[in-house]
């Protein structure tokens, strides 16, 4: 019995980690995505058939109600957490934060617009253009489904997946970065590797086929929202980004085309530097980048560790859990 028992934790060990009692880092952020995917279609099956037509306004509510749904499900049943343990913490700084990840959304998008009329690239040709029916009512659905598209990556892809992964990075993987840096950066490796590896993900859910720009340019777009995160412990400010971030590149200033526009442009230059995850709008990714971090030492939020995940979290707080 002893020897059959040894076998059983030995093939379990990869999986589940006995110590927490639940799946490791890994498997739970994969049970997520998995389960991400089989919602988004279930909800698009069902509005399709009880809504048929009507879709494009019911697609806000689909998409805020499959992010909520799918962190609650993987929160609840495959980490032992609550919801608000992902950065949804409601205070007296979630709005200023929100609104501050706006403007650096707004920023962003704005410097790219500014860029094009600037390097004669774009040209304004015309206002409040919709394809069909009110600008108003075509605005407004688009504002919608933005905001909900920014509640649910945020919630995934930053607070579900960031936690899990820095729980994930194995301790063996950080000790003997201690000869190479300061023993004070250790607890911010896992981290640093969390966020690399979720903007990764991040990147490839944006394409089928995506170049090396593409990487680049999604890959810094997940470093971009991923730092307010892991700095302050909430992610208001990274979903206001978000949200201005795609409103402002459609809808807005339409340096990606598309209607309906506020603004609309007419876009001719060279490829390399306008259009989607072109060098203009990866460099204003990057720039904006400095600017958060700025932010970020002038608000006091200096401490690059797991601080973000303790305050809502049963098991026992550890960068490095999954040994």
């Amino acid at each position: 019995m002893g020897s059959l028992g040894t076998v059983r934790k030995g093939l379990a060990w990869p999986f589940w980690n006995r110590r927490e009692r639940r799946l490791r880092a890994g498997w739970r952020i994969t049970t997520m995505l998995a389960l991400y995917l089989a919602i988004t279609i279930a909800t698009m099956v069902t509005i399709e058939s009880l809504l048929p037509g009507l879709g494009e306004y019911a697609a806000p509510f689909g998409i805020a109600l499959t992010g909520l749904l799918t962190a609650w499900l993987a929160v609840r049943f495959l980490d032992g957490r609550r919801l608000r343990s992902l950065g949804l913490r409601v205070d007296h700084r979630w709005w200023r934060e929100l609104l501050v990840g706006v403007g650096f959304g707004l920023f962003t998008t704005g410097g790219v617009l500014a860029i094009y009329l600037a390097m004669g690239w774009g040209t304004i040709d015309g206002w409040f253009v919709a394809e069909d029916g009110l600008f108003v009512v075509a605005f407004g659905l688009s504002v919608a489904t933005y905001a909900a598209v920014a509640l649910l990556e945020e919630l995934l892809f930053r607070g579900y997946f960031v936690t899990n992964a820095t729980e994930g990075v194995p301790s063996g993987l950080v000790r003997p970065l201690g000869r190479l840096v300061p023993r004070r950066w250790l607890a911010g490796v896992p981290v640093v590797i969390a966020v690399a590896v979720s903007s990764l993900v991040f990147a490839e859910f944006h394409g089928d086929s995506l170049t090396a720009m593409d990487y680049l340019h999604f890959w810094l777009a997940g470093v971009l929202l991923a730092i307010p995160y892991v700095l302050t412990g909430r992610l208001w400010l990274s979903i206001g980004l978000h949200w201005a971030f795609n409103v402002g590149l459609t809808s807005l200033f339409n340096v990606e085309g598309g209607l309906p526009a506020l603004i609309r442009l007419e876009i001719d230059g060279p490829s390399l530097w306008v259009g989607e995850a072109a060098l203009t709008e990866t460099a204003m990714i990057a720039v904006t980048i400095l600017l958060v971090l700025v932010w970020a030492r002038w608000r006091g939020f200096t401490h690059l560790d797991d601080a973000f995940r303790r305050d809502s979290d049963p098991v026992e707080s550890h960068a490095v859990a999954d040994d």
